[in-house]
């Protein structure tokens, strides 16, 4: 309808929320009472949606190799839906998003760093950061998951595991460390307009 407002699903609560059509940046969810940076959520949703669509028809471009001029403009149009999404993303990581949507985005943009550094439509160092987070993402989920397993008793018969587990968080607390100044080297060299923010902002390593 004209006078409906516009439709937005909570990131934090996941309930559907319908917006004045006339808002500022934030707008603070009714039911959880979190406060909403809508250009970052506009944007993410944007890229989701693009990034499906472009999934979508890349998958259809199996069906037109034998005919390489249509594949060739197939190709093409699948580029462009994904370097819309790739912006988009990009837009969103200006600022903090929540757990689940930071992961996925990562998760997207190592996809389309893959395809459009073939066709050098990228620098390899902007790839290799996309990488990099997503190697730093699992390493740290891998990490917490270990703090928790050694956080529950087992009993004697435990032992051997806990000797495991604990050589396995050392493992990554050392491949974290390094994780972490590789990042933070390529951050220094990389041109974005503005500042991202694509990791976890408060991760720290558990004891």
């Amino acid at each position: 309808m004209a006078d409906e407002g516009v439709p937005l699903t909570c990131p934090y609560c996941d309930q559907e929320l319908i917006l004045p059509k006339q808002t500022g940046q934030y707008y603070t969810c009714e039911y959880c009472d979190k406060r909403i940076d809508l250009p970052a959520q506009f944007a993410f949703n944007r890229g989701l949606e693009a990034f499906k669509e472009g999934q979508a028809a890349y998958q259809g471009l199996k069906y037109l190799k034998k005919k390489r001029a249509a594949y060739d403009a197939a190709e093409l149009t699948v580029v462009r839906i994904l370097e819309k999404a790739y912006f988009s993303i990009q837009q969103a990581f200006a600022t903090d998003l929540v757990e689940p949507q930071r992961a996925l985005g990562v998760e997207m943009m190592v996809n389309m760093a893959q395809l459009f550094t073939k066709r050098d439509m990228i620098s390899g160092l902007e790839a290799s950061y996309w990488s990099l987070l997503m190697v730093e993402h699992t390493a740290q989920d891998e990490y917490d998951s270990l703090c928790q397993k050694l956080a529950s008793p087992l009993g004697i018969l435990g032992f051997l595991k806990r000797m495991r587990w604990r050589l396995r968080k050392r493992q990554l607390k050392r491949a974290l460390d390094n994780l972490n100044q590789n990042i933070k080297r390529v951050e220094a060299n990389m041109a974005f307009a503005y500042p991202l923010h694509a990791r976890k902002s408060h991760w720290k390593p558990g004891d």
